[in-house]
């Protein structure tokens, strides 16, 4: 007995037994693209998060150190003193610890601990004039310090 031969070609056998295979990797590969896609996202936002949390502790020290360089302290109605300020400030530093690395951490205490020997000495009318220098440069190069941590890219 001869066996009959079919009626669909080779070709189209090979197709209908490949089909399932093929569709699942297409579906597979658009499933790990989404993915991906979704991971970059998620990069994308965590970066933005941690620029505005990081742009917030710049802005707030470099505020801060403007006020102490101007010795102003309740000169506005409802301002708060460079005392008030300073202790707000403690509370930024510590935050920035989780924020970023070791040495700008570091800076970031000196700049603090200058900060309140100048205010101190200005208060009981002592000089300060080299702890200003030191601010003062410390506060040129903060710039230039804090920019690797700002970078969005």
């Amino acid at each position: 007995m001869s066996v009959p031969a079919s009626t669909i070609p080779s070709w189209l056998e090979y197709v209908r037994a490949l089909g399932p295979v093929c569709a699942a990797v297409v579906i597979g590969g658009l499933g790990v693209f989404i993915a991906w896609q979704q991971w970059r996202v998620n990069k994308a936002g965590f970066r933005e998060k941690f620029f505005d949390r990081r742009f917030e502790v710049y802005e707030e020290t470099s505020d801060l150190v403007g006020r102490v360089f101007s010795g102003r302290g309740d000169i506005l109605s409802g301002e708060k003193s460079v005392q008030e300020s300073l202790a707000e400030f403690h509370s930024a530093r510590h935050r920035a610890t989780f924020l970023f690395s070791g040495k700008l951490d570091d800076r970031l205490k000196e700049i603090h601990e200058l900060m309140i020997d100048v205010d101190s000495a200005r208060t009981h009318g002592n000089n300060y004039v080299s702890d200003m220098k030191k601010l003062t440069k410390i506060y040129r190069e903060l710039p230039e310090e804090f920019k690797p941590f700002l970078s969005v890219a």
